[in-house]
């Protein structure tokens, strides 16, 4: 009987260091699956990556475009505003664009440099 039970404790040493050997495989397998996945997730973001820097850089341009035309809208309100409420102003407007003068008046232009 000594045989027999000798036979099984070996036998049972045997599959226990085949199950740990088995276990450390697993690991290492797992390990190297998330390695993997996580290197293909990484190269597959980076075109998408750059596009998103892109468009942010186009975003940035047409946010500066759209402030430019606020501005300009403004200063064409605030005009039109003035021309319709304030008659100095008008006057004023009307002989600049007009080149119209008084009498006793002399009107000097200065014409700006590119």
């Amino acid at each position: 009987m000594e045989v027999d039970q000798v036979k099984k404790e070996r036998q049972g040493a045997r599959v226990r260091a085949l199950s740990l050997g088995l276990s450390f495989l697993n690991k290492v397998a797992l390990v190297c699956l998330v390695l993997v996945t996580g290197a293909a997730l990484l190269v597959l973001s980076i075109p998408e990556y750059e596009k998103v820097k892109k468009l942010r850089a186009d975003l940035e341009i047409r946010e500066a475009e759209e402030l430019e035309v606020m501005l300009e809208k403004d200063r064409v309100t605030r005009m039109l505003k003035s021309l319709k409420t304030d008659p100095s102003y008008l006057e004023l407007h009307a002989r600049d664009r007009l080149d119209l003068y008084r009498e006793g008046e002399s009107v000097v232009r200065f014409q700006r440099q590119p």
